[in-house]
């Protein structure tokens, strides 16, 4: 489940720019700051809108919660939210928030729903979401956003809660297709490396299709759309 793992962790990644600023994530007053950060955060890197209801920071615990994060799709689809999750719980080892290379004890995800809309011509709405990060990073821009992108981390335990993989085209029978990820556990994100953000942005949405094309349910028509996108993934990586 490693690769279902990394794709959910494309929103938790880009909150952890919150813990490199320090400042925000023990602070009284941040709570709104802290929500326009991570709008601002993630909506730079995917180029489309994202929301957050509200922020909690835990200071005796070294935690913080983002609760009702959504990103939207990216244009030129239409409107409507390509990933959602309730809440992302986050502990760190408060001593190492401003090393070069903080600590993560604890992420946990709970409540995530993932809306895959495939349009003819276009692909899918998440495959334009990786081409958005994809290009981000293929800039070598090292100021602003991109360069807290580039900020590498140590990941101790993911713990991920039942989420659920939606699938909508024309070529689906009826409203969609509806597939349940199983609760899991990753220990060591990264092996024993640290994980750049930015790098996590470029590759975790294809990880989602090889996840959902191993998955039992999954219809021949969506698992060849699937295979193309990873292909088209891929050849647009190749070429930054």
């Amino acid at each position: 489940m490693k690769t279902v793992f990394r794709f959910l962790v494309t929103a938790t990644g880009l909150v952890l720019i919150l813990m490199a600023l320090g400042i925000i994530l023990f602070s009284t007053q941040a709570g709104s700051a802290a929500d326009l950060a991570i709008e601002r955060g993630l909506g730079y890197v995917y180029q489309s809108k994202v929301t957050v209801d509200r922020v909690t920071f835990l200071p005796r615990e070294s935690s913080i919660a983002v609760h009702g994060l959504a990103v939207f799709n990216p244009a030129p689809f239409k409107e409507g939210a390509a990933i959602e999750i309730e809440e992302i719980f986050i502990r760190v080892d408060a001593a190492t928030l401003l090393s070069e290379m903080p600590v993560v004890n604890e992420i946990v995800l709970r409540g995530a729903e993932f809306n895959v809309r495939y349009e003819a011509g276009r692909g899918t709405n998440l495959g334009k979401l990786d081409e958005n990060a994809s290009r981000l990073q293929s800039t070598g821009n090292s100021t602003g956003y991109s360069a807290l992108l580039s900020r590498n981390y140590s990941i101790t335990e993911f713990r991920s809660e039942t989420s659920q993989l939606n699938v909508s085209a024309g070529f689906i029978p009826g409203a969609g297709l509806n597939l349940t990820l199983a609760p899991f556990d990753v220990q060591g994100l990264g092996g024993s490396g640290p994980v750049s953000t930015a790098r996590i942005c470029t590759l975790l949405i294809r990880n989602v299709f090889r996840e959902a094309l191993s998955m039992r349910g999954l219809i021949q028509p969506v698992a060849d759309r699937f295979n193309d996108e990873l292909q088209r993934l891929r050849e647009h990586e190749a070429a930054n």
